[in-house]
């Protein structure tokens, strides 16, 4: 079983990113097909990008049953895997893992006891529901194969899991203004238009996630720096993301759009153009948690 040590080494190599990682945690609770018996779970891990993660964890079964004799097995296993996304619709995520267990393993059975030890390959494939931008629901179909080594008769595992993760990190906040800026540099066409002395004004907030709680305050600052005229026509199109219903996203733009009407009006400015449009028009695709923190915004353009 020692010639499966390398694995995890040869799943890493040839992956590298500029992207900012994040950690995790999670727990699952499960059980084994094959078998009867229950499978415990906890691990963590680090998001590359938003495609790959590499995954560490311990996992516990016990109280398997061959169906002719009860065998009493409890086998610690400490794994380690990478993770591939290879569909993301909506909230939903469908990913799969390729790695190394450490099994630990003491089997009773009548007056028999026996130990064995070993690794052997693994290999998950899971569906996920992104809950929030931090909580995720997932439920895994593990294989393991060959657990034990030589001093006992190895098996072959299969786990069905059903688990919560929690993502940290700052994958869920987008601190800085400069950061966003970039951003809407590198991927938005920012036209300048002078015509009878008008210069048009872009900018873009951004929101946390199901909320008009404004990210970049920031932003909204500079804006009223530049304009003097509070007589302005100020237009606002308020979005968000493609997560959850069209009718619950389009009341949220509204409320998005009018979030940021109000903050205007409240210092003074009296001319608005507001719309608001839900999940239309998103600026970038929503197959990321990037992404979708990007789509949840007023754009504002103020003509001066």
């Amino acid at each position: 079983m020692k010639r499966y040590l390398p694995l995890s080494l040869m799943l890493y190599v040839g992956i590298s990113t500029a992207a900012e990682v994040s950690p995790y945690m999670a727990v699952d609770y499960g059980f084994q097909t094959k078998f009867h018996g229950e499978a415990f779970g906890i691990n963590g891990g680090i998001n590359i990008n938003d495609l790959f993660d590499i995954n560490l964890g311990y996992n516990k079964y016990s109280k398997i049953n061959n169906g002719k004799t009860i065998v009493n097995v409890k086998t610690d296993s400490f794994e380690s895997s990478l993770g591939y996304t290879f569909l993301n619709y909506r909230q939903l995520s469908l990913y799969s893992r390729l790695g190394v267990a450490y099994t630990n393993e003491r089997r009773e059975y009548g007056d028999t006891k026996q130990k064995g030890y070993g690794f052997s390959p693994l290999f998950e494939l899971g569906v996920q529901y992104h809950l929030t931008d931090k909580i995720d629901l997932y439920s895994v179909y593990k294989y393991i194969d060959k657990i034990g080594n030589s001093n006992i008769k190895t098996y072959d595992n299969y786990i069905v899991s059903f688990g919560i993760r929690y993502n940290f990190g700052k994958k869920d906040k987008i601190k800085s203004s400069e950061f966003i800026n970039k951003i809407n540099l590198d991927n938005q066409v920012i036209e300048k238009v002078k015509k009878e002395n008008l210069v048009p004004i872009e900018s873009s907030i951004y929101f946390d996630f199901d909320s008009v709680n404004i990210k970049n305050p920031e932003e909204l600052d500079k804006l009223y720096n530049k304009i003097t005229d509070k007589s302005t026509l100020i237009s606002i199109n308020g979005y968000t993301d493609n997560t959850g219903s069209d009718r619950y996203n389009y009341m949220l733009s509204e409320k998005r759009a009018n979030k940021i009407k109000n903050t205007f009006k409240s210092i003074g400015y009296s001319s608005f153009d507001v719309k608001w449009f839900g999940e239309e028009n998103p600026k970038y695709n929503n197959n990321s948690i990037m992404s979708r923190q990007l789509n949840r915004r007023v754009d504002i353009l103020i003509t001066r």
